[in-house]
């Protein structure tokens, strides 16, 4: 069970740092500072909530094992 929760949260860091990366990108191509400080506040602002409230649940139901008929708990 370990590896498979290890998987989910690899996983979600790599979705979420993925947009951070392409901001860090983008203020370098566009060399201006007040527009990497906007970048990066949007990216707090949108992206990192969706992140957690929305893609971790859903990727946890995604990759959540099916139950089997045979066994009890």
């Amino acid at each position: 069970m370990k590896h498979h929760s290890s998987t989910i949260t690899a996983m979600w860091l790599g979705l979420n740092f993925l947009p951070l990366f392409v901001v860090v990108i983008l203020c370098f191509v566009l060399q201006s500072w007040l527009w990497g400080i906007g970048l990066i506040l949007l990216y707090l602002v949108i992206f990192v909530p969706y992140g957690f409230f929305v893609s971790l649940p859903l990727m946890t139901k995604i990759f959540r094992r099916p139950a089997s008929l045979h066994s009890r708990r």
